[in-house]
């Protein structure tokens, strides 16, 4: 039998992705918002050099300097990439925690709710018995 969407849709633990949410969402901002020159931890702008390192014909040499230079910026990028995929690597951490949360809730809820159905089944089987008897009964006595 299919579940409907509003089923699992109340099912999802809203209070806990409501408290997890702005956390969420300012480290997806902040990873957005962050450029391939941004150093990890600070604001586009702060303290950012970014050194633009020209590509060079593959026909002239390079001097030590200029080799030292771009295997400066190639550190520094890789760094900054590292710590990229660190943020990315934590927000989707995150949330896949916060999605086995919501996915354990729909489970406790599914469990609940085939309870609440046997449940209600033998409520209903007892009131009919009990419909049955009161209604015997009120024929024995007034016939």
């Amino acid at each position: 039998m299919a579940v409907p969407w509003w089923t699992l849709a109340k099912a999802v633990p809203w209070s806990d992705v409501i408290e997890h949410a702005p956390a969420v969402v300012n480290a997806a901002r902040k990873l957005l918002k962050r450029k391939p020159g941004d150093h990890a931890g600070g604001d586009a702008g702060e303290g950012t050099t970014t050194v633009a390192v020209p590509v060079p014909d593959a026909a002239t040499p390079l001097t030590p300097a200029e080799l030292s230079t771009q295997l400066h910026a190639a550190r520094t990028e890789t760094a900054q990439l590292r710590t990229q995929l660190t943020d990315t690597q934590q927000l989707l951490q995150e949330l896949a925690e916060q999605q086995a949360r919501a996915l354990a809730q729909v489970e406790d809820q599914r469990t609940q709710l085939n309870r609440l159905r046997r449940h209600l089944m033998a409520v209903a089987v007892v009131a009919a018995v009990s419909t049955v008897l009161v209604v015997g009964l009120l024929v024995k006595v007034l016939g």
